[in-house]
C-alpha cells in the first residue's frame, strides 16, 4: 500500500484557564487537505502556517512514514503484526 497527503498545520493559543495559567501554552492544529482546491492557501506567519508532505508505504515487513519539511526528512518505521 503506498499512500501520501498533504497536512497543513496551523499553531494556536491555547485559551486561559487552570491549564494554562502563565496563558503561554500553544498546540499545533493539522488539518489533511484532500484536494488542490481545498488547499489553495495563503503564507500565514501569524499561525506559523506549515505543510507536511506525509509518505506511506510497506517495506517488506515494516510499515513506513516520512514526513517531508524544509529539512531533512523525519522517517519512521513501524513493525507489523
Amino acid at each position: 500500500m503506498d499512500h501520501h497527503q498533504v497536512v497543513e498545520v496551523n499553531m494556536k493559543a491555547e485559551e486561559s484557564g487552570p491549564h494554562n495559567p502563565h496563558n503561554n501554552a500553544f498546540y499545533a492544529e493539522e488539518t489533511i487537505l484532500r484536494s488542490e482546491l481545498e488547499a489553495q492557501r495563503d503564507c500565514n506567519s501569524r499561525t506559523n502556517r506549515h505543510w507536511l508532505v506525509q509518505l506511506y508505504f510497506l517495506h517488506g515487513p515494516f510499515f513506513v512514514i516520512i514526513v517531508l519539511l524544509d529539512h531533512p526528512p523525519s522517517v519512521w518505521l513501524l513493525k507489523q503484526n
